[in-house]
C-alpha cells in the first residue's frame, strides 16, 4: 500500500496502526522538512498543500490542529479512492495563511517586517494545553503530547485569545509619558 505525500519534494513514511480496522497509513514524518517561505512581494498568500493516504475508517472531516498564532489548520476526512471504489483513503487538507505584514516581534509595531515564516507540523500538532481525564475513577491533569517545552513559539499573527501589549509614548497636554496600551484590546480587557 502507498499514498501520495505531501507536494513538498519529501519521501513519506509509513507508520503502523495496531489494529485491524486501521490500515497502514503513509504520512509525512513529523518536523521533516519543514515547509518554509518567503515573504518578499509584501503579498498575502494562501499555501494548501494536500495528501492522500490509505486508510480503513470511514468519518467525517476532523480538525487535526488549528493554531491561531502561525495561521495555520491542519484537517483530515475519509474519501473514497478515485482509482479503486473498494478502497477509502485518508485525505489531509493543510491551510496555511501568510500575514502580510507582519513583525518580527508582534508585540512592537518599529521591529522589522518579517521575511521567513517555518513550519514543524510536529509543532503544530503538538496539544500542550493541560486537560482533565479521568484515570482509575480520579481526575488528572496531562498533556496531549510529549514534545511540549518551556520555549515559546514564534507567533506570526496575534491570537486573539491572548492578551498583547506594548509600552508606547503617549503626548497629552504638552507631556509624553510612555504608557502601556493593549494590541489586543478584547483579550485584554473583561466586558
Amino acid at each position: 500500500m502507498s499514498g501520495v505525500g505531501p507536494h513538498l519534494g519529501s519521501e513519506p513514511a509509513t507508520l503502523g496502526c495496531g489494529s485491524e480496522a486501521c490500515r497502514t497509513l503513509t504520512t509525512w514524518p513529523w518536523g521533516l522538512p519543514p515547509v518554509s517561505f518567503s515573504n518578499r512581494h509584501n503579498k498575502c498568500r494562501i499555501f494548501h498543500l494536500e495528501t492522500l493516504h490509505l486508510a480503513g475508517d470511514e468519518g467525517e472531516r476532523i480538525v487535526l490542529a488549528d493554531n491561531k498564532c502561525k495561521c495555520v489548520r491542519v484537517t483530515s476526512r475519509i474519501i473514497p479512492s478515485p482509482e479503486n471504489p473498494n478502497e477509502d483513503i485518508l485525505e489531509r487538507h493543510i491551510r496555511i495563511i501568510i500575514p502580510v505584514n507582519s513583525r518580527e516581534n508582534i508585540s512592537d509595531p518599529t521591529s522589522p517586517v518579517r521575511t521567513k515564516f517555518v513550519y514543524h507540523l510536529s509543532d503544530l500538532c503538538k496539544k500542550c494545553d493541560p486537560v482533565e481525564v479521568e484515570l482509575d475513577n480520579q481526575v488528572v491533569t496531562a498533556s496531549q503530547s510529549n514534545i511540549c517545552d518551556e520555549e515559546s513559539e514564534t507567533c506570526y499573527a496575534y491570537d486573539r485569545n491572548k492578551c498583547y501589549t506594548n509600552r508606547v509614548p503617549l503626548t497629552y497636554g504638552g507631556q509624553t509619558k510612555i504608557v502601556e496600551t493593549a494590541l489586543t484590546p478584547d483579550s485584554c480587557y473583561p466586558d
